[in-house]
């Protein structure tokens, strides 16, 4: 025992180093990895709260005209969490009005409906019908009309003979005053061109040249037309339709037609026929879910995706140069319709008034027009042909 305690804390140290050594080949490797797991884990954990701490946070982007977001200052507690919900709640509700306001806008009506049965033959005379004077017509919904020509003014210088002048010539004896009767007659006829053209241009509220609106020529008269040539037409014909009415309301409250009319004179209104009326990106007609931007096909970068179809279409008028702008703004007045790019040029109205068009004394300036109009695609569907959908991309019922 005397041995023991003099060498106690040697054999206290031989028992640890024995234990040591004993620990080195007792099983608990995996307590050394478990526990290795935890610490990584715990790092891991710490490392992603001091970086959640210290990142930069943003509030939501409320306002379309500033989309860059601002910087919040403080960590979100439950008011600002709740704050910003709110407010992205009302931007949500706020892009569901306007949605909903554009579908209003962008809704249009079949040539013929299409809960009704029709034949290629009834669409294609109706709509050969639009594109001659008549009820519906383009140029009854302009109230347009042409300068009175030799034949209108021959006929009514004939007209004016035998109602008012040949029944005054009377017979005396052996002579007449038929002489007389002619001089005043001419006199009266030399005049008449000029009052023709006057009455007609109070008369109505634009001239409208005869090739100005164009039908599709695969709506021929003699022909019958395909489903996708329907189509087309269709399309374009709304183009036309929106267009027309837009100009029509322009000269809505002109009292002395064409004289003090905003719009003097429809020179011409193009839009393209067939698969090629929809303008596309240069990958194609190929859907996608994205709304790519091509600003080498138009300066405002759109072109047909999945959510819309771009139609562009130039408009060619002669307008009263100081009302330039109410005119473009009644084109685009609720309607998808933007003018892209606009040519101004200055009118003689004095040598258009020799041609027989009578513009009235405000200042005229012919005006190049280039647009483009937006369709819905969820607004088209319901009325396109399955063969347009396929070659838009569109999944058909077979699909």
């Amino acid at each position: 025992m005397e041995l023991v305690r003099k060498n106690i804390l040697s054999i206290v140290c031989g028992v640890i180093a024995v234990l040591a050594l004993v620990s080195l080949v007792w099983p608990i490797s995996p307590m050394y990895a478990e526990l290795q797991t935890t610490l990584d884990s715990r790092k891991k954990a710490a490392e992603q709260l001091v970086a959640l701490k210290n990142s930069p946070r943003f509030l939501p982007v409320i306002e379309l005209d500033n989309p860059k977001p601002g910087t919040l200052v403080q960590f979100p507690n439950r008011a600002i969490i709740e704050a910003g919900g709110e407010a992205t709640k009302k931007v949500q509700d706020q892009s569901r009005l306007i949605l909903e306001k554009a579908k209003e806008l962008n809704k249009h009506e079949l040539l013929l409906p299409k809960e009704t049965e029709f034949s290629a033959f009834e669409f294609r005379d109706e709509y050969n019908k639009l594109f001659k004077p008549g009820p519906k017509s383009f140029s009854d919904i302009l109230n347009a009309t042409l300068p009175p020509d030799d034949n209108d003014i021959a006929a009514a210088a004939e007209e004016l003979w035998n109602k008012e002048y040949k029944i005054k010539i009377v017979a005396r004896g052996q002579q007449n005053n038929r002489l007389a009767v002619v001089q005043a007659f001419n006199t009266i006829r030399d005049k008449l061109p000029e009052q023709m053209r006057i009455a007609r241009a109070a008369n109505f509220r634009m001239y409208l040249e005869p090739d100005a609106i164009q039908p599709s020529a695969a709506i021929d008269p003699k022909l019958t037309p395909s489903p996708f040539d329907i189509w087309f037409a269709q399309q374009a014909l709304w183009v036309q339709q929106d267009v027309a009415q837009s100009l029509a309301n322009a000269n809505a409250s002109a009292k002395q037609g064409i004289i003090d009319a905003p719009i003097k004179h429809l020179l011409t209104l193009q839009v393209v026929f067939g698969p090629d009326v929809y303008v596309w990106s240069d990958q194609g007609p190929a859907a996608t879910s994205a709304i790519p931007k091509a600003y080498n096909k138009s300066p405002t970068g759109r072109v047909s995706n999945t959510l819309y179809d771009v139609v562009q279409f130039t408009l060619g008028l002669r307008v009263d140069a100081t009302r330039i702008p109410a005119v473009i703004e009644e084109l685009e007045r609720e309607k998808l319709i933007t003018v892209r790019q606009m040519t101004v040029s200055s009118v003689n109205s004095r040598e258009a008034l020799r041609n027989g068009y009578v513009y009235g004394t405000a200042p005229v300036a012919e005006v190049i027009l280039d647009c483009e109009e937006l369709f819905l695609r969820d607004l088209q569907n319901q009325y396109m042909p399955e063969e347009v959908k396929e070659f838009l991309g569109i999944k058909t019922k077979e699909q």
